[in-house]
């Protein structure tokens, strides 16, 4: 599924983390993993490089920062596994240069560190890796900076929360792929948007959310990993990150857009929100062919 992997690496702890998580997933499926750094031509004029020294002074800084946060990478995956990898450096607008990337390099899966501020106002990555995962016609795996002391990468529970959308099914695929790797345990979660609890089964709309996990369930069981489903009621988002804690979920496969969202540009609110506050890494895919 995952020939080559895009580890963009802006020199954080953050891509650090993330980094950690790529070569992992690299290792399992044999792929190439691809390191990128973007000097940021918008912290200096280009037109001015060759004129003023300030300027030169200001893009060599930054030049050197960027071999510095690639040869941390390359250091972290010479570490951990035998992975092949190839490095670049490249100047542009760095959501914009990762994009052109992924298309140019026919890249299977972006792996990218995300933070926040903590506390209710804790944000979405940074403005990069959210305009990435907005805009990737490849999925993008968000990677908490809270797993920066974990010891080792492992995926042993998998959480696919599904509206029975075909954005949401688009995330199954990645988690059955993984899971089959590392042996792990699919979790299928459909939250009923309701402050009235769960319905009886005799219900219609409990029937019809049965349905949508057994149908996921039924995908997953094909390739012999044990599966668990589950209903339950309430706000979508806190249903899911309570899950994520309460079942110690190691990755969150989403669609990047449910029932009502199908502009380009729209993650739908529940896949931002959970991108927003996950202390597990988050997959987002996108459907295909649904502008």
């Amino acid at each position: 599924m995952y020939d080559r992997i895009l580890v963009p690496t802006d020199g954080s702890r953050h891509a650090e983390v993330a980094a950690r998580h790529g070569c992992r997933l690299a290792a399992e499926f044999d792929a190439t993993v691809h390191v990128l750094s973007v000097v940021d031509t918008g912290a200096y004029s280009d037109q001015l490089a060759d004129l003023d020294e300030a300027v030169r002074e200001r893009r060599t800084a930054l030049e050197e920062q960027a071999k510095d946060a690639v040869t941390t990478v390359e250091t972290i995956i010479d570490g951990t596994s035998d992975v092949p990898y190839e490095s670049v450096i490249e100047h542009g607008v760095p959501y914009e240069t990762i994009l052109n990337y992924v298309s140019e390099n026919d890249i299977h899966l972006a792996v990218m560190g995300s933070h926040g501020r903590g506390g209710l106002d804790r944000l979405l990555v940074g403005s990069v890796t959210e305009r990435v995962v907005r805009l990737s016609d490849v999925p993008v795996m968000a990677v908490p900076p809270s797993l920066g002391d974990q010891e080792a990468v492992e995926y042993e529970s998998i959480l696919i929360p599904t509206d029975g959308s075909a954005a949401a099914d688009a995330a199954v695929s990645h988690a059955v792929a993984i899971a089959d790797r590392f042996e792990a345990t699919i979790h299928v979660l459909y939250v009923m948007g309701s402050g009235r609890g769960v319905p009886s089964p005799s219900d219609p709309a409990r029937t019809e959310a049965e349905e949508i996990v057994g149908g996921v369930a039924e995908k997953a069981d094909q390739r012999g990993r044990e599966v668990k489903t589950h209903v339950q009621a309430g706000s979508p988002h806190d249903r899911i990150r309570n899950f994520i804690s309460e079942h110690g979920i190691d990755l969150v496969t989403m669609g990047t857009h449910g029932r009502s969202g199908v502009e380009r540009y729209l993650l739908g609110s529940v896949t931002e929100n959970v991108l927003r506050t996950s202390d597990a890494p988050v997959i987002t895919a996108r459907l295909r062919n649904s502008d």
